[in-house]
């Protein structure tokens, strides 16, 4: 499906792709729920390896990588699929600023997760959403913490 409009043919384009994020959103919030109880709480570095290896957390194995290759300006990451040996698996690069700064790391990982698990149909605000649930914060502070790393200094 390369259209978010084919997932409800009988909807408008507008009507199917409000339909499909909401699906996504209300899937990737009870999706952070379960991964919360499976990894005993909020996203850390301390449990972070857990959860990038547990296909009950996130659809493909995945590893950190501190690249800034395909990543755009002011981007602080991005999730590549690769194959590894006959086995779906997912690069997620990160810029290499951040690599001294390990507590913003599991903030990334949150935020990018639903591309990881989901694909490109998912919106902003279901990043937003399942990095805060992730993190155990409200929205509003989640996407000030990732905008202060952003624009910090670089």
């Amino acid at each position: 499906m390369n259209n978010q409009a084919e997932a409800f043919p009988d909807l408008s384009a507008e009507e199917s792709a409000a339909m499909l994020d909401t699906l996504v959103q209300e899937h990737a919030e009870r999706t952070a729920e379960r991964v919360l109880a499976r990894i005993g709480g909020p996203l850390t570095n301390s449990n972070l390896a857990q959860y990038l290896a547990d296909d009950e957390c996130i659809r493909y194995p995945t590893e950190v990588v501190f690249d800034d290759a395909g990543l755009e300006p002011n981007q602080f990451g991005e999730p590549f699929m690769a194959d590894d040996n006959g086995q779906r698996i997912c690069r997620l690069h990160i810029h290499p600023r951040f690599e001294n700064q390990p507590d913003l790391i599991p903030y990334f990982v949150g935020y990018l997760s639903p591309l990881i698990n989901y694909g490109p149909v998912v919106s902003s605000s279901i990043c937003e959403t399942f990095g805060a649930l992730l993190m155990g914060l409200e929205a509003d502070e989640y996407y000030a913490i990732l905008c202060r790393a952003v624009d910090g200094p670089a």
